[in-house]
């Protein structure tokens, strides 16, 4: 490790470097963001009084300043000495991440399944310590604008005037100042109160008489008197902490919009032809699939104990289709310790459960001496079963059989077919051929089946495709 850097109180959950310098920038949920430096390995700065955890910060491309996505809100912030800039009302909730494009930042937050995207336009939010004034005031002349001031940025700020009276200004935050204040200062700082008394005279003061041509010219709307819950929501936002009081400005706070976010009904997925094997849920799996169909009356409105009935049937239900399972695995499991394996598969098949079958087959396919001519003409119509079956490990049991016949006896069944009839008669060989007839009619009609799914995607469509290829000899 090659340097720790400590000071916050809680975990950290961001950190973000400078485009330019060898600065890093970190945010805690002890609502505190520490700038520190990379060459001396020290703090720099620390920005106290974030209304919350800070989750998401970003430098500005240029690096002249650092985002902050607070709750329901963006502030702007700089290190060298620690201030606010600005603070933007955006009504994004908790933001996730944050990113700038063509001059504009977008932040966006999520809720459960729902993605939201905010947009933020830079070139309306104030990035460096100097307040950005209108271009023209309406009560003087343009020879007469007062100057931009000139003071060190870490004593002095500004922000838009109420009235067209006088500039508003901040009271300083000096020892000096605060023991002996003129009179002059006391009555434009009583003057400055946001106070809006008759909208009329605000949207006259806000839209200027005088206009500085522009390409393209500007359209020029009305400016609506805020309502009076969003003005005491700006104050709020607006009020500085008191570990901030005596550096940070009072910032700008400016309203902006973003797209409107649309949602729409999501399309219920359709049900999957193969129900996959490795799931988490029982996708498509129903009981009733086991159990012969009965018709259920519709019920319109289901209460508290209907519900738990229904529960509890579908339970009642499944456990009978288990026990039921696992007598019939007992029964074939007693003909398997007698030695005969044609006789288990046999009684298997009989007992007309796919369920079973696909069991037996899965110890039968570990061993693959086990397989017998004659337990082939068995197994074949429960293997084409199990290639239409709607479930995914049923079919690939199928697939793993059928796959072993082919290797394992397909040589054998075209051969003894292909073989002229001998003389005399030969009971056995009369035997083998009468299997191996009946095991190609069955292959043959697998086959069909096999090249009609060859052309489906995924594990299943490349098992189906190499089953088509070991069956090409049968035509």
């Amino acid at each position: 490790m090659m340097s720790e850097f400590p000071g916050h109180a809680g975990p950290v959950n961001v950190v973000e470097f400078h485009p330019n310098e060898y600065l890093l920038a970190s945010g805690s949920s002890d609502r505190t963001i520490r700038f520190w430096d990379l060459e001396k390995f020290q703090v720099v700065s620390c920005i106290e009084g974030e209304p919350g955890p800070v989750r998401s910060i970003l430098f500005n491309p240029d690096g002249c300043c650092l985002y902050s996505g607070c709750q329901d809100s963006l502030r702007v912030y700089g290190w060298e000495p620690e201030r606010c800039f600005d603070v933007v009302l955006v009504n994004w909730g908790k933001v996730a991440d944050l990113a700038i494009c063509n001059n504009q930042l977008i932040g966006v937050a999520f809720s459960q399944s729902n993605v939201s995207s905010y947009v933020v336009d830079l070139t309306r939010v104030t990035r460096t310590g100097m307040v950005a004034q209108d271009p023209v005031q309406d009560s003087l002349p343009l020879a007469q604008q007062p100057p931009l001031p000139t003071a060190p940025l870490r004593r002095i700020y500004e922000r838009p005037s109420t009235t067209c009276s006088k500039p508003q200004r901040v009271k300083q935050n000096s020892e000096s100042e605060r023991r002996s204040p003129s009179s002059e200062d006391d009555r434009d700082e009583r003057e400055s109160r946001a106070e809006i008394q008759n909208a009329e005279d605000y949207n006259e003061i806000f839209q200027p008489k005088n206009s500085i041509s522009r390409t393209p010219p500007r359209r020029s709307e009305p400016f609506p008197a805020p309502p009076e819950d969003d003005t005491a929501t700006a104050k709020e936002a607006a009020k500085p902490s008191p570990a901030m009081d005596t550096q940070f400005p009072v910032p700008n706070l400016e309203v902006l919009s973003w797209p409107q976010v649309i949602t729409s009904t999501p399309v219920p997925k359709a049900e999957p032809a193969i129900i996959p094997a490795a799931r988490n849920e029982p996708i498509g799996l129903k009981a009733s699939d086991f159990l012969p169909a009965v018709k259920i009356p519709q019920q319109t409105e289901l209460v508290d104990e209907d519900a738990m009935s229904q529960i509890r049937k579908g339970h009642d239900t499944m456990c009978v289709v288990l026990t039921s399972r696992h007598k019939n695995l007992d029964t074939v499991r007693a003909m398997w310790t007698t030695g005969d394996i044609k006789t288990s598969v046999d009684s298997a098949v009989a007992i007309n459960d796919l369920s079973v079958v696909v069991d037996l087959l899965n110890i039968v396919n570990q061993k693959a001496s086990l397989w017998k001519l004659d337990l082939c003409t068995t197994i074949l119509p429960q293997i084409e079963k199990l290639l239409q079956s709607k479930y995914e490990s049923y079919v690939q049991t199928g697939c793993t059989s059928l796959k072993l016949i082919l290797q394992r006896f397909l040589p054998l069944i075209t051969d003894i077919l292909a073989a002229p009839p001998s003389v005399g008669v030969d009971i056995s060989r009369e035997e083998r051929l009468h299997k191996c007839r009946l095991c190609y009619k069955q292959l043959k009609s697998i086959s069909g089946l096999v090249k009609s799914k060859s052309g489906l995607s995924g594990r299943h469509g490349s098992a189906f495709r190499e089953l088509h290829l070991l069956m090409a000899s049968l035509d």
